[in-house]
């Protein structure tokens, strides 16, 4: 296996048009790595067999009949960059303490990453992008479990983390696909994962038979992942009694309602609701 390194230049030097398509393909003309660009820049992929792979370079949005330079260089080794296809479960792309360069290189790109967990404890995955952006949401970045179903997801354009506890061991995953904008763009991706336990929601958490048990008096961490997501916590009370529920979160807004939060008795009857 080699790691490819495709480096592409041209006079043309904008942020703005798309004069490019560029690609490396492997034997059978599958995508492994794919941008749209108007300046110079690097493409990665990994080559998992021998074999003759290729280049493509075609008109994008805009045409420039100017000349460009290409060079490709391999490494032995693919060490550092995902592995297309891993565009499911089965062809996942190993994640261990190490960082990764990954690509989405079509709007329908989606980039799994396995993650092996041998006890209970937090994940934490660190996304970097090429591009930065506080205004646009490239990417969803997703920790999920060996079913599919989202622990935890972040919506961004820009570094940022997203955790999650899980109780088992077992195979989890990392995923990243195309969120509000599309961005062709390299990617930096790391995990790390502390055992023990962390005080945060267990999911799936999304009615009261799997609800996750918290202790009173400590402050547990959650997220509302998806439109859909419900998030449902139990606690006991042994004696009649006044229950207080404080509620963090980071959004600070007067004109705008983000959470319905209520205490609801074991009948699910609403004892006090609020949206805040």
């Amino acid at each position: 296996s080699s790691k490819i390194e495709l480096n592409f230049q041209t006079p043309t030097d904008s942020n703005l048009y798309d004069y490019y398509r560029i690609a490396i393909l492997d034997p059978s003309l599958n995508v492994l790595s794919r941008n749209f660009v108007g300046k110079d820049t690097t493409l990665f992929a990994g080559a998992q067999n021998t074999g003759t792979y290729y280049v493509g370079i075609e008109k994008s949005a805009y045409y420039k009949d100017d000349e460009y330079e290409v060079k490709v260089s391999t490494t032995p080794g693919n060490a550092g960059i995902e592995l297309e296809p891993n565009n499911n479960t089965n062809n996942a792309t190993l994640l261990e303490n190490e960082w990764l360069t990954g690509q989405l290189s079509s709007n329908s790109d989606f980039d799994y990453y396995k993650i092996n967990v041998n006890e209970s404890g937090t994940i934490t995955i660190v996304f970097e992008p090429e591009t930065k952006s506080s205004l646009y949401d490239y990417f969803y970045v997703a920790i999920r479990d060996s079913g599919g179903q989202i622990l935890s997801r972040i919506k961004t354009g820009d570094d940022q983390s997203v955790r999650a506890y899980v109780e088992n061991a077992g195979t989890y995953y990392a995923t990243v696909q195309k969120a509000d904008y599309s961005n062709n763009n390299n990617y930096s991706i790391s995990k790390t994962f502390i055992a023990g336990q962390d005080y945060r929601e267990i999911e799936k958490n999304n009615n009261k038979d799997i609800a996750t048990s918290i202790s009173l008096g400590e402050f547990y961490t959650g997220q509302i992942s998806t439109n859909e997501d419900i998030d449902f916590y139990s606690f006991e009370v042994s004696e009649i009694s006044k229950i207080e529920l404080n509620f963090n979160t980071p959004t600070d807004s007067n004109l705008y309602d983000y959470y319905r939060i209520a205490i609801l008795d074991p009948s699910l009857n609403v004892l006090s609701r609020n949206f805040v």
